[in-house]
C-alpha cells in the first residue's frame, strides 16, 4: 500500500470521529479491507482525544506522534537502523554520527553509539535521552547546536 497520501479505511468511522486531515489526503474506503492480509503498515491514524491518551498503556512499543489533539498516529520507524546501514554502506564510523530529534518517534535513533541532540521544542522523554539539548526548532536549535560543538 501507498503512503504518500492515501489512507485506507474499511469505513467512514475515523472520518466521522474526528474529521479530515489536515495534510493532503485520498481517501479509500473498502469495506472488504482485509487488515489482516495487509503486508504493510506505513502509519496507523486512532482517534482518540490526547485526555484519554492513557488509555494505550502499550504505546512506546511504536513509534507514535499527535499532530492533532483528535487522533494519534502510529509509525513503525527504524532509524536507528536506516543510519547504520547507511554508515556500513559508506564504510564509516558510528561514533562520527549526529542526530537531532524532537519527538517520541525520533526516541530509537537516540542511542549511544553516537551523539544525540534534542531540539528544544522536543519532549520531555527524547531531552532525557540526549546527550545535548540545543534551542528550540524555530530558533535556529541546529545552527546553535552545530555553533556549540565547533563544527561551525
Amino acid at each position: 500500500m501507498d503512503d504518500t497520501k492515501d489512507v485506507y479505511m474499511r469505513d467512514t468511522l475515523f472520518l466521522e470521529q474526528v474529521g479530515k486531515r489536515k495534510e493532503p489526503t485520498r481517501y479509500i474506503i473498502d469495506d472488504t479491507l482485509d487488515i489482516y492480509a495487509v503486508e504493510n503498515y506505513y502509519k496507523v491514524y486512532v482517534a482518540i482525544p490526547a485526555e484519554e491518551e492513557e488509555r494505550f498503556t502499550m504505546k512506546s512499543l511504536v513509534g507514535h506522534l499527535r499532530f492533532e489533539p483528535e487522533y494519534l498516529m502510529f509509525q513503525p520507524d527504524n532509524k536507528r537502523g536506516g543510519i547504520l546501514n547507511m554508515m556500513e554502506y559508506l564504510e564509516a564510523d558510528k561514533k562520527d554520527v549526529v542526530v537531532f530529534g524532537d519527538d517520541y518517534n525520533d526516541m530509537d535513533m537516540f542511542h549511544s553509539d553516537w551523539l544525540s541532540i534534542a531540539m528544544g521544542n522536543g519532549c520531555q522523554a527524547l531531552k532525557e535521552k540526549a546527550d545535548y539539548v540545543t534551542d528550540t526548532n524555530v530558533n535556529d536549535g541546529i545552527k546553535k547546536a552545530c555553533e556549540h560543538f565547533g563544527w561551525i
